[in-house]
């Protein structure tokens, strides 16, 4: 009997020990390596521009385990990705200021950890192209000639430029202690703006937003950058 129990003693000891041991050991393998990237293009090949910093851009891919879906924004250059996915079969979505007949959930396998690349193509309910400057900055100053689109029968209510400091601006990029922001009302779908109140020296990044009527979410363009001659 005692050397039965010496036996049993060793054998969890050395369980115990082993439990130890593998706890200072850095679990990095979680079985998460499915992997899915894309960009988003309007009908013409542009990319649709989403925000980095909001939501209101995303892909929505549900596993077919999940209750709950994956969301993936859609950045300013119309890309997304997530290459920590659990390897299932997802049914993906789009979300956002698009015309919901373009944006049809399809099936995406990512079983055995594939590497898929899925693309997009949407009509925006308003195309927004890049933003250009006309003529040269001043210190203070530049001139921004943008142009508005709708589709599928939507009108903008609604037309801003933003002009910040800050990469990717919206109309909610503000300003604060190291970084600027001036947000523009125009009210015509297509002309240039003068935008003033602006650093000597700076570099800045130019975007264009809008809302079409009836709706809460903006389309953006890209963004442009430019730099304001020193005084």
């Amino acid at each position: 009997m005692k050397i039965n129990f010496l036996r049993y003693s060793t054998i969890v000891l050395w369980t115990v020990l082993a439990g130890l041991f593998s706890c200072n050991e850095p679990i990095t393998d979680f079985g998460f390596d499915g992997q899915i990237s894309g960009i988003v293009t309007d009908n013409s090949g542009n990319p649709v521009s989403g925000d980095p910093k909001l939501a209101t851009y995303s892909v929505h891919a549900l596993g077919e385990l999940d209750n709950v879906p994956m969301v993936m924004r859609i950045l300013g250059d119309g890309t997304y990705a997530n290459i920590m996915l659990y390897p299932q079969s997802y049914k993906v979505t789009l979300r956002g200021p698009f015309i919901e007949s373009t944006t049809d959930t399809i099936v995406v396998d990512l079983t055995g950890g594939k590497i898929v690349t899925q693309n997009f193509t949407v009509t925006p309910l308003l195309t927004i192209p890049p933003p250009s400057i006309s003529g040269n900055p001043t210190a203070t100053g530049v001139n921004v000639s943008y142009s508005i689109t709708g589709n599928g029968g939507n009108t903008p209510n609604r037309r801003e430029i933003y002009v910040s400091t800050v990469s990717w601006p919206t109309r909610t990029t503000g300003s604060g202690m190291g970084y600027s922001s001036v947000n523009h009302t125009v009210t015509e779908d297509s002309g240039t703006a003068n935008i003033t109140g602006l650093q000597p020296g700076t570099r800045y990044f130019v975007r264009v937003g809008a809302r079409a009527d009836g709706q809460s979410l903006y389309n953006h363009s890209e963004q442009i950058v430019f730099t304001t001659p020193a005084n």
